[in-house]
This record gives structure tokens, sequence and C-alpha cells, in this order.
């Protein structure tokens, strides 16, 4: 190590201290510069070799999220590696990751009783997954199949690996369903003309907004919520082919999150009028070219996505860090493993349409008028376009 190094290190420590260091550095003796290069004599003799990595532990790594509205449930079962080859290598192959055997079950328990359900897991091997650091386009995923989870019951997930030496194990609970989601009663308005069909007004006139709030109640066992908007539409094309029905999605942020898991708690999103038609302009403009005709509304559909409490708390611990301390906590709810396994639930609103003044904004207002959208004339049946 050059003496001149060394010195500068020094002051960078203590740039205060300038008159302090350089005495010190005068009193240097050459015993201590002999002893300074035996020192890195010695070094540079011993044995070069590091091993950089520990004795290997396997950890099993667990993604999954029941739903008591779908029919199939999945289940990532997955496990860490290590090596001496390149990290990137080693994740594109896929048996680095998935086991080659493995027995889990999911039992149903309600009240602290075993009710004598209980699924075996099957494997299936999908083949759609998208590139990226890890192996791709093939995957493992493990599922079982039932309609009908009870959102009172408890449900446990247990994972036998190495002939049963080694055994995961998770728990969660159901979310309910919202059981009023029609958005409140300030939200629609019966559509004139249409008995039976509920319309929203986002604009009084044209160019005159309308906010909008809607409303629903907190679930037991939902903690985080977010509302999406659904518009579909339907697409004319100029070359005379059939019309296609397509649909933009809205979602809203941030993520609501309520109070206590107990439910009835007062949740909330205010849309405003203007931002309506702002998203849709900036969704469907991009898509306005030469081969679009015409565009027609057909309906919106509002749903309203739940996460339970662990799943809500593994969310925030995995958010990127927006402040100065960088360094988050991780959180697992995987016993003898990592990960999650926990619940979520989407209530689906029944389909609304937008009000004459609310279409008539949509066809030839200043946001949409460029992304071309006809409505039809109540009374002759013709397109009225921008």
């Amino acid at each position: 190590m050059p003496a001149n190094f060394f010195y500068m290190n020094l002051i960078k420590e203590n740039p205060q201290g300038r008159n302090l260091i350089y005495p010190l550095i005068n009193k240097l003796t050459c015993p201590f510069f002999l002893m300074v290069y035996s020192l890195i004599f010695i070094l540079h003799s011993c044995k070069t070799d590091l091993e950089v990595n520990a004795p290997y532990k396997e950890t099993t790594v667990v993604y999954g999220l029941l739903n008591q509205n779908e029919n199939y449930h999945f289940i990532k079962i997955n496990k860490t590696f290590l090596g001496n080859a390149n990290a990137y290598a080693m994740a594109s192959v896929r048996d680095s990751s998935e086991y080659d055997t493995l027995l889990a079950k999911v039992e149903e328990w309600k009240d602290g009783v075993k009710t004598g359900r209980e699924w075996t897991l099957l494997d299936s091997v999908f083949t759609n997954k998208g590139s990226g650091d890890f192996y791709f386009p093939k995957q493992k995923v493990y599922y079982f199949v039932e309609p009908n989870l009870d959102s009172k019951s408890k449900y446990l997930l247990n994972i036998s690996l190495e002939a049963g030496a080694k055994v995961v194990k998770a728990q969660t609970e159901l979310i309910d369903s919202i059981s009023d989601f029609t958005g409140g009663q300030q939200f629609v308005i019966p559509c004139s003309g249409q008995p039976g069909v509920n319309c929203i007004g986002f604009a009084s006139s044209r160019g005159k907004y309308i906010d909008k709030t809607f409303v629903w109640r907190s679930v037991k066992d939902g903690k985080r919520y977010q509302l999406e908007m659904n518009i579909y539409y339907k697409d004319v094309f100029t070359n005379g082919s059939n019309p296609v029905s397509r649909k933009i999605s809205w979602t809203f942020q941030p993520p609501l999150v309520s109070n206590s898991l107990k439910g009835g708690e007062e949740m909330s999103v205010t849309i405003e009028g203007e931002d309506f038609y702002k998203e849709i302009a900036r969704q469907l403009t991009p898509l306005t070219d030469g081969t679009i005709d015409s565009r027609y509304f057909e309906k919106i559909e509002f749903s309203v996505y739940v996460a339970a409490d662990d799943l809500n708390t593994y969310l925030l611990a995995n958010e990127p860090s927006t402040g100065i301390i960088q360094e988050k906590p991780e959180f697992s709810n995987i016993e003898n493993g990592i990960g999650i396994f926990s619940s979520r639930y989407a209530s689906t609103s029944t389909q609304k349409q937008l009000d004459v003044n609310s279409l008539d904004e949509l066809v030839g207002g200043q946001h949409t008028s460029i992304v071309k959208f006809c409505r039809l004339n109540p009374s002759n049946g013709q397109p009225l376009c921008n």
C-alpha cells in the first residue's frame, strides 16, 4: 500500500483535522513501515481462494391465493437454489427452482374442527410464462378444483417434502362477498325510457361535468380494497368486417385500507366527471387510426378487488420504497418456508349505462371527439356522430 494512499485516507476521514494528522505522519518511523510492508507480504503469501457460498440450505417458496368465486385454485411451490455458476444462468433452468416430487393438500376447517373436506394438489405445466430472469415459457403449477369453498371456513395448506422429513404449512381465512354493491343511492339514476336499467351521469351538458362517488361497505376479513371500472365499447371498421366488442379498464389509485377486519365500514372512491372522459381519450387515442370507422358505447361495470389482511401486509412489504430508508421488513406467513398463502375476492356490479347527456359528451366533447364515438338517435335509430 503506497504511503501517500494511507495518508489521504486519514485526511478524508477527518478533513477538519489536517493539523493533527500531519504531525502524526511526521512521527511515523521506519519500523512502522517495515511492519506494514511485512504484513502486505504475508497476506500475499497466503491462500487467496475465497468460498463465497455458505452451506446450502433449501428454502421452500410458496405463493397461493384462494378465491371462493373461482373453480380452479392455483398454488406456486418452488425452492431457492445455490451454486457456483452464474446466478442468472441457474435461474434460467427449471430444475434449479422446481421440485421433482412433493405431496401437498389443502384441508378445510370450521370452528377449530376438520370438516372432512380436503384436496390433494395436482400439478400442471403451463407453457405461456412470460420472459424474464427466471426460466420460461414452461412452469410447474399446483392446483385443486372446488367451486364451493366456504367463506366461513379456514383452509390449511400442508406440503410434505423429502418423504415427510420436511413439512411446510400455512393457513388462511376467506373473504366475505360485498352484499350491497350498487355504488350508493346517489351514484346511479333510472335510465329514461329503459325500465330496470340504471344510468350514470358524468356530464349535465356539453363541457359541464358531474363528479360521482362510488360507495360500498367493507367485509369481514377484508383489508385492502381497489376499485376498477371497465368500459365496454364496440369498434366498427372501415373495411366492413364484423364489429368487435372491446373494453378498457381504469384502476383507481391508491388502494383503500379498512380500519378493522370486522366489516361494515363505509368506503368510497370519487370519480371526477372530466377525468372519466380524459381516461377514455388517453387509452383510445393510440388505437384510433384509419381502420376505425366509428365506436359505440355498450356498458360500464365496476369491480372491487378485496385482499385479506396477510396479503395486504405482504404487498406493503414488497412495494417500492420511496423514502430515504430503502430497507424494508420482510413478511411471510409460511411456516418452514417463505412466501404468502392468503385470499382475495372480487365483487362485480351489474352493468350500467350512460345517460343521454353523458353520451353526447362522449361523442362530441372536448376530450373524446377525436376517438370516433357515435350514438344512435332514439327517434329513428340512425347514428349521431361528431
